[in-house]
Protein backbone atom coordinates (compact mmCIF):
# COMPACT_ATOMS: atom_id res chain seq x y z
CA UNK A 1 0.00 0.00 0.00
CA UNK A 2 1.49 3.41 -0.95
CA UNK A 3 2.38 5.67 1.94
CA UNK A 4 -0.03 8.45 0.91
CA UNK A 5 -2.91 5.99 0.55
CA UNK A 6 -2.09 4.50 3.94
CA UNK A 7 -1.95 7.95 5.51
CA UNK A 8 -5.39 8.67 4.09
CA UNK A 9 -6.73 5.38 5.43
CA UNK A 10 -5.21 6.06 8.84
CA UNK A 11 -6.73 9.54 8.91
CA UNK A 12 -10.16 8.10 8.16
CA UNK A 13 -9.95 5.47 10.91
CA UNK A 14 -9.19 7.63 13.94
CA UNK A 15 -12.90 8.17 14.64
CA UNK A 16 -13.88 4.64 13.70
CA UNK A 17 -15.68 2.79 16.53
CA UNK A 18 -13.46 -0.22 15.89
CA UNK A 19 -10.19 1.73 16.10
CA UNK A 20 -9.66 1.06 19.79
CA UNK A 21 -9.99 -2.67 19.08
CA UNK A 22 -6.80 -2.62 16.99
CA UNK A 23 -4.07 -2.14 19.60
CA UNK A 24 -1.31 -3.42 17.33
CA UNK A 25 -2.37 -1.31 14.36
CA UNK A 26 -3.00 1.71 16.56
CA UNK A 27 0.44 1.54 18.18
CA UNK A 28 2.15 1.14 14.83
CA UNK A 29 0.09 3.89 13.24
CA UNK A 30 0.98 6.35 15.97
CA UNK A 31 4.66 5.58 15.51
CA UNK A 32 4.93 5.49 11.76
CA UNK A 33 2.58 5.38 8.81
CA UNK A 34 4.88 2.88 7.10
CA UNK A 35 4.48 0.49 10.03
CA UNK A 36 0.71 0.72 9.79
CA UNK A 37 0.86 -0.06 6.08
CA UNK A 38 3.07 -3.06 6.77
CA UNK A 39 0.68 -4.39 9.42
CA UNK A 40 -2.30 -4.13 7.10
CA UNK A 41 -0.37 -5.72 4.23
CA UNK A 42 0.79 -8.62 6.43
CA UNK A 43 -2.81 -9.39 7.35
CA UNK A 44 -3.84 -9.31 3.71
CA UNK A 45 -1.03 -11.65 2.76
CA UNK A 46 -2.01 -14.08 5.54
CA UNK A 47 -5.14 -15.10 3.63
CA UNK A 48 -2.98 -16.38 0.77
CA UNK A 49 -1.63 -19.16 3.02
CA UNK A 50 -4.93 -20.95 2.67
CA UNK A 51 -5.36 -22.19 -0.88
CA UNK A 52 -8.83 -23.46 -0.04
CA UNK A 53 -10.29 -20.18 1.19
CA UNK A 54 -11.92 -17.61 -1.01
CA UNK A 55 -10.31 -14.22 -1.33
CA UNK A 56 -10.62 -11.46 1.24
CA UNK A 57 -14.10 -10.35 0.20
CA UNK A 58 -16.81 -11.06 2.78
CA UNK A 59 -20.45 -10.62 1.67
CA UNK A 60 -22.52 -8.10 3.60
CA UNK A 61 -19.77 -5.66 4.52
CA UNK A 62 -20.62 -2.94 2.03
CA UNK A 63 -21.20 0.46 3.55
CA UNK A 64 -18.91 0.19 6.57
CA UNK A 65 -15.43 1.64 7.01
CA UNK A 66 -12.29 0.03 5.63
CA UNK A 67 -10.95 -0.71 9.11
CA UNK A 68 -14.18 -2.45 10.12
CA UNK A 69 -14.02 -4.44 6.89
CA UNK A 70 -10.44 -5.33 7.72
CA UNK A 71 -11.60 -6.64 11.11
CA UNK A 72 -14.28 -8.90 9.67
CA UNK A 73 -12.10 -10.06 6.79
CA UNK A 74 -9.37 -11.01 9.25
CA UNK A 75 -11.81 -13.08 11.32
CA UNK A 76 -13.29 -14.62 8.17
CA UNK A 77 -9.92 -15.70 6.79
CA UNK A 78 -8.62 -16.91 10.14
CA UNK A 79 -11.70 -19.06 10.67
CA UNK A 80 -11.45 -20.36 7.10
CA UNK A 81 -7.86 -21.40 7.71
CA UNK A 82 -8.65 -22.96 11.08
CA UNK A 83 -11.59 -24.97 9.79
CA UNK A 84 -9.70 -26.05 6.68
CA UNK A 85 -6.93 -27.35 8.93
CA UNK A 86 -9.51 -29.11 11.09
CA UNK A 87 -11.04 -30.86 8.09
CA UNK A 88 -7.66 -31.90 6.69
CA UNK A 89 -6.76 -33.45 10.04
CA UNK A 90 -10.01 -35.14 11.07
CA UNK A 91 -11.38 -36.36 7.74
CA UNK A 92 -8.29 -38.48 7.12
CA UNK A 93 -8.74 -40.18 10.48
CA UNK A 94 -12.36 -41.08 9.74
CA UNK A 95 -11.56 -42.30 6.23
CA UNK A 96 -8.63 -44.42 7.44
CA UNK A 97 -10.60 -45.98 10.28
CA UNK A 98 -13.51 -46.77 7.98
CA UNK A 99 -11.28 -48.46 5.38
CA UNK A 100 -8.69 -50.14 7.60
CA UNK A 101 -10.35 -50.51 10.99
CA UNK A 102 -9.48 -49.56 14.56
CA UNK A 103 -6.54 -51.94 14.99
CA UNK A 104 -4.68 -50.53 11.99
CA UNK A 105 -5.42 -47.02 13.27
CA UNK A 106 -3.79 -47.93 16.58
CA UNK A 107 -0.76 -49.29 14.73
CA UNK A 108 -0.33 -46.41 12.32
CA UNK A 109 -1.38 -43.37 14.34
CA UNK A 110 2.09 -42.77 15.80
CA UNK A 111 3.60 -43.00 12.30
CA UNK A 112 1.20 -40.55 10.72
CA UNK A 113 3.35 -37.49 11.37
CA UNK A 114 6.22 -39.05 9.40
CA UNK A 115 4.41 -38.79 6.06
CA UNK A 116 4.63 -35.00 6.10
CA UNK A 117 7.20 -33.80 3.57
CA UNK A 118 6.90 -36.84 1.30
CA UNK A 119 7.65 -35.49 -2.18
CA UNK A 120 5.79 -38.31 -3.92
CA UNK A 121 2.61 -37.88 -1.86
CA UNK A 122 2.63 -34.25 -0.66
CA UNK A 123 0.39 -33.28 2.23
CA UNK A 124 -1.92 -30.29 1.85
CA UNK A 125 -1.38 -28.38 5.10
CA UNK A 126 -1.89 -24.63 4.54
CA UNK A 127 -1.50 -23.70 8.22
CA UNK A 128 2.19 -24.59 7.93
CA UNK A 129 4.28 -27.06 9.91
CA UNK A 130 5.76 -24.28 12.05
CA UNK A 131 2.30 -23.25 13.26
CA UNK A 132 0.88 -26.72 13.87
CA UNK A 133 2.73 -29.97 13.32
CA UNK A 134 0.87 -32.38 11.10
CA UNK A 135 -0.37 -35.73 12.38
CA UNK A 136 0.53 -35.65 16.06
CA UNK A 137 -0.98 -38.68 17.88
CA UNK A 138 -3.17 -36.92 20.44
CA UNK A 139 -4.78 -39.15 23.08
CA UNK A 140 -8.33 -38.02 22.29
CA UNK A 141 -8.08 -39.45 18.76
CA UNK A 142 -7.79 -43.06 19.85
CA UNK A 143 -10.18 -42.57 22.75
CA UNK A 144 -12.76 -41.23 20.30
CA UNK A 145 -12.55 -44.10 17.83
CA UNK A 146 -12.40 -46.71 20.58
CA UNK A 147 -15.62 -45.30 22.02
CA UNK A 148 -17.29 -45.23 18.60
CA UNK A 149 -16.17 -48.81 17.88
CA UNK A 150 -17.67 -49.88 21.21
CA UNK A 151 -20.99 -48.30 20.26
CA UNK A 152 -20.66 -45.32 22.58
CA UNK A 153 -20.99 -42.70 19.87
CA UNK A 154 -21.85 -39.86 22.24
CA UNK A 155 -18.63 -40.36 24.21
CA UNK A 156 -16.68 -40.63 20.97
CA UNK A 157 -18.08 -37.29 19.88
CA UNK A 158 -16.94 -35.72 23.16
CA UNK A 159 -13.36 -36.90 22.59
CA UNK A 160 -13.42 -35.73 18.98
CA UNK A 161 -14.76 -32.36 20.09
CA UNK A 162 -11.89 -31.92 22.54
CA UNK A 163 -9.38 -32.94 19.87
CA UNK A 164 -10.84 -30.54 17.34
CA UNK A 165 -11.33 -27.59 19.66
CA UNK A 166 -8.24 -27.86 21.87
CA UNK A 167 -5.59 -29.56 19.74
CA UNK A 168 -6.48 -27.93 16.42
CA UNK A 169 -8.61 -24.79 16.68
CA UNK A 170 -7.21 -23.43 19.94
CA UNK A 171 -3.75 -23.54 18.39
CA UNK A 172 -4.59 -22.34 14.89
CA UNK A 173 -7.29 -19.76 15.68
CA UNK A 174 -8.12 -18.96 19.26
CA UNK A 175 -4.56 -18.24 20.37
CA UNK A 176 -4.28 -15.39 17.85
CA UNK A 177 -4.39 -12.17 19.87
CA UNK A 178 -5.77 -10.07 17.04
CA UNK A 179 -8.54 -12.57 16.36
CA UNK A 180 -9.47 -12.58 20.05
CA UNK A 181 -9.79 -8.80 20.02
CA UNK A 182 -11.91 -8.84 16.87
CA UNK A 183 -14.21 -11.57 18.21
CA UNK A 184 -14.72 -9.58 21.37
CA UNK A 185 -15.35 -6.49 19.25
CA UNK A 186 -18.09 -8.31 17.35
CA UNK A 187 -19.70 -9.41 20.61
CA UNK A 188 -19.46 -5.92 22.07
CA UNK A 189 -20.92 -4.36 18.93
CA UNK A 190 -23.78 -6.86 18.79
CA UNK A 191 -24.74 -6.35 22.44
CA UNK A 192 -24.52 -2.55 22.30
CA UNK A 193 -25.79 -2.06 18.74
CA UNK A 194 -22.60 -0.17 17.95
CA UNK A 195 -22.54 -1.13 14.26
CA UNK A 196 -25.31 -1.06 11.61
CA UNK A 197 -27.89 -3.84 11.47
CA UNK A 198 -26.66 -7.26 10.27
CA UNK A 199 -22.97 -6.34 10.58
CA UNK A 200 -22.19 -7.61 14.08
CA UNK A 201 -23.67 -11.06 14.71
CA UNK A 202 -24.45 -13.10 17.85
CA UNK A 203 -22.28 -16.10 18.66
CA UNK A 204 -24.47 -19.05 17.78
CA UNK A 205 -24.40 -22.26 15.77
CA UNK A 206 -27.09 -23.35 13.34
CA UNK A 207 -27.42 -27.08 12.79
CA UNK A 208 -28.27 -26.56 9.13
CA UNK A 209 -26.81 -25.41 5.81
CA UNK A 210 -27.26 -21.75 6.67
CA UNK A 211 -25.70 -19.23 9.01
CA UNK A 212 -28.68 -17.17 10.14
CA UNK A 213 -31.01 -18.05 13.02
CA UNK A 214 -33.59 -20.67 11.99
CA UNK A 215 -35.52 -21.78 15.05
CA UNK A 216 -34.88 -22.62 18.68
CA UNK A 217 -34.63 -26.31 17.87
CA UNK A 218 -31.67 -25.99 15.51
CA UNK A 219 -29.91 -22.88 16.79
CA UNK A 220 -27.41 -23.23 19.65
CA UNK A 221 -26.62 -19.98 21.42
CA UNK A 222 -23.43 -19.17 23.30
CA UNK A 223 -23.63 -18.86 27.09
CA UNK A 224 -24.13 -15.11 27.58
CA UNK A 225 -23.53 -11.68 26.10
CA UNK A 226 -20.09 -11.16 27.64
CA UNK A 227 -18.69 -14.66 27.18
CA UNK A 228 -15.35 -15.11 25.46
CA UNK A 229 -15.48 -17.54 22.53
CA UNK A 230 -11.67 -17.79 22.46
CA UNK A 231 -11.60 -19.16 26.03
CA UNK A 232 -11.67 -22.96 25.74
CA UNK A 233 -13.27 -23.37 29.17
CA UNK A 234 -16.18 -21.17 28.08
CA UNK A 235 -16.36 -22.55 24.54
CA UNK A 236 -16.39 -26.29 25.28
CA UNK A 237 -19.80 -26.37 27.03
CA UNK A 238 -21.21 -24.56 23.98
CA UNK A 239 -19.60 -27.10 21.61
CA UNK A 240 -20.73 -30.11 23.65
CA UNK A 241 -24.25 -28.70 23.91
CA UNK A 242 -24.33 -28.41 20.12
CA UNK A 243 -23.09 -32.00 19.72
CA UNK A 244 -25.74 -33.27 22.13
CA UNK A 245 -28.49 -31.39 20.32
CA UNK A 246 -27.27 -32.68 16.95
CA UNK A 247 -27.47 -36.24 18.31
CA UNK A 248 -31.02 -35.61 19.58
CA UNK A 249 -32.09 -34.31 16.18
CA UNK A 250 -30.61 -37.34 14.42
CA UNK A 251 -32.56 -39.65 16.71
CA UNK A 252 -35.79 -37.66 16.69
CA UNK A 253 -38.62 -36.72 14.36
CA UNK A 254 -36.60 -33.89 12.75
CA UNK A 255 -33.86 -36.14 11.39
CA UNK A 256 -35.00 -35.36 7.84
CA UNK A 257 -34.10 -31.68 8.33
CA UNK A 258 -30.51 -32.58 9.21
CA UNK A 259 -30.32 -35.00 6.28
CA UNK A 260 -31.64 -32.32 3.91
CA UNK A 261 -29.03 -29.81 5.12
CA UNK A 262 -26.21 -32.32 4.69
CA UNK A 263 -27.45 -33.15 1.20
CA UNK A 264 -27.50 -29.44 0.33
CA UNK A 265 -23.91 -29.07 1.49
CA UNK A 266 -22.80 -32.23 -0.35
CA UNK A 267 -24.45 -31.04 -3.57
CA UNK A 268 -22.80 -27.64 -3.29
CA UNK A 269 -26.07 -25.78 -3.15
CA UNK A 270 -24.46 -23.15 -1.01
CA UNK A 271 -25.08 -21.51 2.30
CA UNK A 272 -28.51 -19.93 2.71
Amino acid sequence: MPTDACASELENTMDNPFYFLHPKLKAQAENKVEDFAQAVEEARQASKNNRLSISSYVPGLQGISSLSQYSFNYVYEKMALGNTTLFLDVYQLHAFCKQRGLEDLKTCLNLRQDIYGNSQFPILWPIGQNNLKFGLPYDDILLAFEAIEAGNIAQGVVHLAYHEQINILQTTMYSDEQLIVFLWGNQFSYVTGFLPDNVAQPVELTLASQCQFIDNERTIKFSDDVANLADADQRMPFVLNAAERFDELLRGRDRHLIEKSLQDIEAGRGVK
